[in-house]
């Protein structure tokens, strides 16, 4: 479970108490508190990464970087599923889609987020194990960000790139 900017244990609690029971039956289930401050959910955490407020989109164009530059993406789901955009809204070709996120760099992203390129890498090599199963959660922190909309997808680009998404357990 990959928490993005959101306080879990207070915003779902109900959820959240799931979670924490099926941590304690000894349950093979990790979380990643990914957050501007500390809160209740990152006691529970396995890994707390703080980040600098309103940079979790560097971070999501980061992964998909390191998806697409260590041929670490699903090719499979991509070439049936996806479809790539412009900022703008226009259609471009995958190969322009990776000339975009060329700039995300963990060099980049780590000295604009905060986060250090060990915790860039290990969110890429989450996503890029395809026998890791991940979901992502958020509360209205993200929906209610200056660039939400845009956030949401690119949430939704590191599940879609990774084939992580409408499958059981993501």
């Amino acid at each position: 479970v990959i928490c993005w900017g959101n306080n879990w244990a207070e915003m779902h609690p109900i959820l959240f108490s799931r979670f924490i029971d099926r941590k304690q039956k000894g349950h093979k289930i990790k979380m990643i508190d990914m957050a501007t401050r500390r809160t209740r959910t990152t006691e529970a955490a396995d890994h707390y990464l703080e980040f600098q407020p309103q940079t979790d989109m560097m971070i999501a164009n980061g992964i998909c970087h390191l998806l697409v530059k260590n041929n670490a993406y699903d090719k499979e789901f991509v070439s049936r599923r996806a479809r790539f955009k412009s900022n703008e809204g226009a259609d471009i070709t995958f190969e322009e889609y990776t000339q975009f996120l060329a700039y995300y760099t963990p060099e980049v992203v780590s000295e604009l987020s905060g986060l250090s390129m060990d915790q860039i890498h290990l969110l890429a090599d989450l996503f890029s194990d395809p026998k890791e199963k991940i979901v992502s959660l958020w509360c209205m922190g993200m929906n209610q960000h200056t660039r939400g909309t845009a956030i949401n997808n690119l949430v939704y680009n590191v599940h879609i790139l990774s084939g992580k998404i409408g499958k059981p357990g993501m």
